[in-house]
């Protein structure tokens, strides 16, 4: 499984969807089912925070609540564009990375965010030789079109922030323009860390192949992979030219109106909602039909309006009013009072770099 390397295919349908490095995710628990999940440090919530903040530091409820906004179709679309030939799970557990992918398959993705969108399929030999020299069969060159430039570029920024404040941290020591992500399984099954400079992606991946045994309780992407990473990388960009990655272009006009249309279509839905609260807490108070004559009848003055929740969770009542963020969001990711024998779900790998 890739744990949280996972995460930026949902990042990038979130960017798409209209979403910038700077909007505000909702960090609230939230429970499906007996399904709840948590951060690495075990936290059933967090702080809402911005886009590139959450992905940084790889927590696991605001991936959570971005595919539950963009839609799970919407993500298993974008995971399928990036090449990778395992399905996704149409479950929200799968933000957490729940799905079996073959390293190579994941760097392939992974190199759509510096080709600006363009993904490359990787191949194990460039050219067949007689023994003349006379090339017998060459590798050409196949790429897919995955997501535009301003997408691509976009996480390639939000991705930089992984090695310069978040899990990866310590891979800002090569010096060399950098981005990535860390991965970790719950159960710490296996450990990941891509990343790439704007010219090569290099993937690691620990774990044993064909069995489920766990590498230590302590073994994280960014204790096990990332240090494999650094040393290989110190090697091999000795003697290549330092590059920087380019800047993102502006969001295209046509991105833009699309999301203040999804905006418009979110606030119509959560208005309704709130209509549908008050008048289910109408009902509640309402007292039954008299049978006495109408002159006789007290009327009860309506409640008051539910104010808007706070960021903390709150008790549960019979018809909640929607969270209002300061960014597009999920209908439903108000929190919601879990009984302490809820189960917990999917560990990321939030750690510190």
């Amino acid at each position: 499984q890739t744990g949280s390397c996972f995460k930026p295919f949902i990042y990038t349908a979130a960017v798409e969807w209209g979403m910038t490095p700077d909007t505000t995710v909702s960090g609230a628990p939230i429970s499906i089912g007996d399904w709840q999940p948590h951060n690495y440090d075990g936290s059933l919530g967090c702080s809402d925070m911005p886009l590139k903040m959450a992905l940084a530091k790889s927590m696991n409820i605001p991936a959570v609540h971005l595919l539950q906004t963009v839609g799970i179709q919407t993500g298993a679309q974008m995971v399928r564009r990036f090449g990778v030939k395992v399905p996704m799970s149409p479950y929200l557990p799968s933000a957490l990375g729940a799905t079996e992918v073959p390293l190579d398959q994941m760097v392939s993705a992974y190199s759509s965010f510096p080709n600006k969108g363009i993904r490359v399929e990787p191949h194990m030999i460039r050219r067949v030789l007689d023994r003349d020299g006379a090339v017998l069969e060459e590798w050409e060159r196949t790429t897919y079109k995955v997501v535009n430039e301003y997408v691509a570029l976009t996480m390639v920024s939000m991705m930089r922030g992984v090695v310069q404040f978040g899990t990866a941290a310590a891979a800002s020591s090569l010096g060399i323009p950098l981005a990535g992500k860390t991965g970790t399984v719950n159960d710490h099954t296996d450990v990941w860390f891509i990343g790439y400079t704007p010219t090569y992606v290099t993937g690691v991946w620990m774990g044993y192949p064909g069995k489920k045994k766990p590498l230590g309780n302590d073994m994280t992407g960014a204790h096990g992979a990332l240090p494999m990473f650094i040393d290989f990388m110190k090697t091999f960009m000795k003697d290549k030219q330092k590059e920087d990655f380019p800047k993102a272009p502006d969001m295209p006009e046509d991105m833009k109106e699309l999301f203040r249309q999804r905006q418009r279509e979110l606030a119509a839905e959560r208005a309704e909602l709130a209509a549908d609260a008050e008048k289910n807490a109408d009902e509640t108070a309402t007292p039954a039909t008299s049978t006495e004559p109408k002159m006789e009848q007290v009327t009860l003055p309506p409640p008051p309006k539910a104010e808007e929740p706070a960021a903390k969770p709150q008790p549960k009542t019979e018809a909640p009013a929607p969270k209002t963020e300061t960014a597009p969001a999920p209908t439903t990711t108000r929190p919601r009072e879990v009984e302490p024998a809820k189960k917990k779900g999917k560990k990321g790998d939030g750690e510190p770099g």
